[in-house]
């Protein structure tokens, strides 16, 4: 038997700002966000950002370039 739960929300790698970090269940989210159809950039970075903190610890300091971040690899997935 593995040592990691097969179900547990995957680590990808993204570039904020100057860095890489790894966000956990990004993949999870963006499904989830692309399903709401939601049309304006802002309420789409928004809604990113407030489903990747509940997984992953983001100050608020930086909040403006994770939701950058996340707006970029939102529209580079398919």
């Amino acid at each position: 038997m593995g040592c990691c739960d097969p179900k547990a929300p995957r680590l990808i790698s993204i570039r904020v700002g100057d860095g890489q970090v790894g966000l956990r269940g990004l993949d999870i989210i963006v499904e989830a966000v692309r399903g709401l159809d939601l049309q304006k950039e802002e309420e789409i970075k928004q809604e990113l950002l407030s489903r990747v903190k509940l997984f992953n610890y983001i100050p608020d300091s930086v909040n403006g370039k994770y939701a950058e971040a996340l707006w970029e690899y939102y529209n580079g997935q398919g």
